[in-house]
């Protein structure tokens, strides 16, 4: 399914040159405003999805390595999410 899927957005990339919209600006442009709403919503959703993978990713490395067992709790790990979320927002 991932090969199908590269191929198909390989070609739709190469029939023209690529604005300021990135990906789904080429999806919109190519398929339409429907699906390209719609895929551009599901991009946003996973992007998303992957900042909160990332945050308790970096959290549980922060954690592991600069705080002891006794002070790993979970409000450190709160405090931790927090000021990263806050440092990229």
């Amino acid at each position: 399914i991932a090969y199908l899927t590269i191929s198909s957005f390989s070609a739709l990339v190469t029939n023209g040159r690529m604005a300021a919209g990135g990906a789904y600006y080429m999806i919109s442009r190519s398929l339409g405003p429907a699906f390209g709403g719609s895929s551009g919503l599901l991009f946003w959703f996973t992007y998303c999805i992957n900042v909160t993978f990332n945050t308790v990713a970096f959290t549980e490395t922060i954690a592991s390595t600069f705080f002891s067992a006794e002070q790993n709790t979970q409000w450190n790990r709160i405090a931790v999410s927090s000021g990263t979320l806050f440092v990229l927002f």
